[in-house]
């Protein structure tokens, strides 16, 4: 009886340590596509401590229950073979949708909002060196970024607090109270700059030839895109872009970013890109 009893336990112990390793050596990621519904999660290649694996095509889709809800997606580490390797995102749930970004190398992303209700996320390989890939924190919410904590989410639309702007008011308002009373004057939300003066917070001096010095200009206005052709003509004041291409189109538009009024117009003179005024209380 007592051999029986021996028996039994270290059956029982085997079954409870198996058990509990079990999650902790997962299989690293295979050909087949993972689907998330959760509202957050967590999204990975494989165990830490391990590599992805060469020749890799492994997808994760997550979904929300309606497609006026966010994705949003934060690296929380990155590490492929640099323009070999690579994770994309995708705003939808196949590859013909919007790509949102396509990353490479051990720079951890910026944040990544899905905006469809899904969020397809790609990892792919090639045959030779590998590294430990990447981990990924996504939250699914019923407004961007749940208003940065810095409103209330009214029918998926951010109603931010005074002092805050933007779809997911994360952007802040009058910063440096716009260098008042030299540069500039908060006025509802905008700083209102004095003359030679320019930017979002009024700090940027038309006359500084010092150089090796960063303004924060505007804050949205232009879509993202790369091998556009820009000048600044001295005249008018006002910086000129042209075309170039984004991760899903090439661009035939011209924007104009003026420096005395800070804001971006388009060839007709319409501006653009205003958009953070209405969201505030």
């Amino acid at each position: 009886m007592r051999e029986l009893y021996k028996r039994c336990l270290i059956v029982f112990l085997t079954c409870c340590i198996q058990a509990y390793v079990g999650p902790l050596t997962q299989p690293p990621c295979d050909r087949s596509r993972r689907v998330f519904t959760d509202s957050w999660g967590i999204i990975t290649d494989g165990p830490p401590g391990s590599n992805y694996t060469q020749d890799s095509h492994c997808e994760w889709l997550i979904k929300a229950n309606n497609s006026e809800q966010f994705i949003t997606l934060k690296f929380q580490s990155m590490g492929t073979e640099c323009s070999y390797d690579y994770v994309y995102v995708y705003d939808g749930d196949s590859f013909n949708s919007p790509l949102l970004g396509s990353f490479s190398g051990k720079t951890e992303p910026q944040e990544i909002t899905a905006t469809s209700g899904y969020m397809l996320i790609l990892l792919y390989s090639d045959t030779n060196y590998v590294l430990e890939g990447f981990r990924a924190e996504y939250t699914i919410s019923n407004c961007s970024r749940n208003c940065s904590n810095h409103g209330f989410c009214l029918e998926h639309s951010c109603i931010c607090e005074v002092d805050w702007g933007g779809r997911d008011c994360s952007f802040k308002l009058c910063q440096e109270n716009c260098g008042y009373p030299e540069r500039g004057v908060c006025s509802q939300g905008k700083c209102i700059c004095t003359p030679n003066y320019s930017g979002l917070s009024c700090t940027m001096y038309k006359y500084d030839n010092t150089g090796n010095k960063w303004h924060w200009i505007f804050s949205g206005g232009i879509s993202p895109r790369a091998a556009h052709t820009a000048i600044y003509e001295e005249g008018t004041n006002s910086l000129y872009v042209f075309g170039g291409y984004d991760l899903n189109n090439v661009l035939g538009d011209l924007m104009i970013f003026r420096f005395n009024s800070t804001r971006w117009e388009d060839e007709d003179g319409i501006v653009v890109g205003m958009y953070f005024m209405k969201y505030n209380m």
